[in-house]
């Protein structure tokens, strides 16, 4: 993974705006989609490779709609906070939106599972954090076969009860000159 120009300069523990739109091509803007969406960060000097990513956030979605119909009514954004407890340096972040398998589709349709649409940007955090987090390889951290993936009936009838597979969400050790 290579990224050119310079990182976007995040303070640990502060709201940030993440933006989806890719040039009004991406299916994420052209269509609908249903489902959950998921962040990672990786150290830099990884460049993304082998157990490196840790999930930083995951979100279902609010009231009875999915976190990728929220983001499509907010003009494709979501606010994300970089965990305050996190090492500062420079990272890989992955926002991920999935688009989950509707009803009708059985495990035999392999073409029909899951989608992610992904986008990774670099970031230069600052903190006075000492977190190295443990890392997951991407990927592997998903079964597209996993039964988590296909929801029963209306896939809009399961936003509140639905779990998101994968690693548990990176929970920091306090920050430093907190209580």
């Amino acid at each position: 993974m290579k990224f050119t120009g310079k990182p976007k300069v995040l303070q640990a523990g502060t709201a940030f705006n993440v933006g989806y739109n890719a040039n009004n091509i991406s299916p994420i803007t052209t269509r609908p989609i249903q489902g959950p969406c998921t962040f990672y960060m990786a150290n830099a000097t990884s460049k993304g490779n082998g157990a490196s990513w840790f999930k930083i956030a995951e979100i279902v979605g609010k009231d009875d709609k999915w976190c990728s119909e929220v983001i499509q009514e907010t003009m494709y954004s979501s606010s994300l906070i970089i965990p305050a407890g996190l090492n500062p340096g420079n990272y890989i972040l992955r926002t991920e939106v999935i688009d989950l398998p509707k009803g009708d589709m059985t495990a035999d349709d392999f073409t029909r599972g899951p989608h992610f649409y992904v986008n990774c940007m670099a970031v230069q955090v600052t903190s006075d954090g000492t977190d190295t987090p443990k890392g997951n390889k991407i990927p592997g951290i998903y079964n597209n076969m996993e039964e988590k993936f296909w929801v029963d009936g209306s896939v809009s009838a399961n936003v509140a009860t639905f779990k998101i597979p994968g690693p548990q969400v990176y929970t920091p050790s306090t920050p430093r000159g907190t209580t």
